[in-house]
């Protein structure tokens, strides 16, 4: 289900003095969406002086759901009225992400998808390059679902590990501006180093996975209430 746009989810952020500071803005959005999500996440960039990086997962389905037309078929194989539960609703066979779900109640309750990660890095000028879209040392756009390129995914990932080291520099400074602390730990937070890879692609596709499931059952669900014999 689509959710309204507002406030960019915040990825990570630094409680300051004068508030929390935003330093990684994330949106999670459907493609159809995307002149409006651009328009919120440049806002956003503009009033949030601090952000260091701003990436967008953008979700496209294969095609829009449709509930069934013709339910005759649909009402034998589910054995009368009863209402399956998502145990008895779902099959092996289903691979949601990269093929439709089609459960034991046949017919397509959630199409396939295509995910596209998006990233710009903030320019030394501390200015975002938002309309450009092609790849560089500040910005990335690779594709993880269905298809992924492990050059592309390599990239993206040394992408990520600069952003955390602007973060982490963004970080140590403003506690050496505004904090007391000693020159050992200082320097300890300048060396710190981020976890490479940062996020795990396999496990963020399975959850997608999981909720495109609950999704196709969702619209069974809506589907079976609404049914009249």
């Amino acid at each position: 289900m689509a959710k309204k746009l507002g406030m960019p989810d915040l990825l990570f952020k630094m409680d300051g003095l004068g508030g929390s500071v935003p330093l990684w803005i994330m949106e999670v959005s459907f493609s159809w969406a995307k002149d409006e999500v651009m328009s919120s996440i440049c806002r956003y960039a503009m009033e949030c002086k601090d952000v260091q990086v701003i990436t967008i997962i953008d979700t496209c389905k294969s095609q829009p759901h449709k509930m069934p037309k013709d339910i005759s078929d649909l009402t034998i194989t589910m054995e009368g009225r009863i209402w399956l539960t998502l145990k008895e609703w779902k099959v092996v066979s289903d691979n949601p992400a990269f093929g439709p779900v089609m459960s034991s109640v046949p017919h397509q309750w959630a199409s396939p998808l295509t995910i596209k990660v998006k990233t710009w890095l903030c320019h030394p000028d501390r200015e975002f390059s938002l309309d450009k879209m092609n790849s560089s040392s500040y910005y990335v756009c690779v594709e993880i679902c269905p298809t992924r390129d492990s050059a592309e995914i390599a990239h993206l990932n040394s992408v990520f590990h600069q952003a955390m080291k602007l973060i982490c520099d963004k970080i140590t400074g403003y506690v050496q501006k505004h904090c007391e602390l000693d020159e050992e730990n200082l320097s300890a937070m300048r060396k710190w180093i981020p976890p490479d890879p940062l996020f795990n692609w396999d496990k963020v596709v399975n959850h997608v996975r999981k909720g495109m499931l609950y999704d196709g059952f969702d619209w069974y669900c809506d589907w079976h209430v609404n049914l009249k014999y």
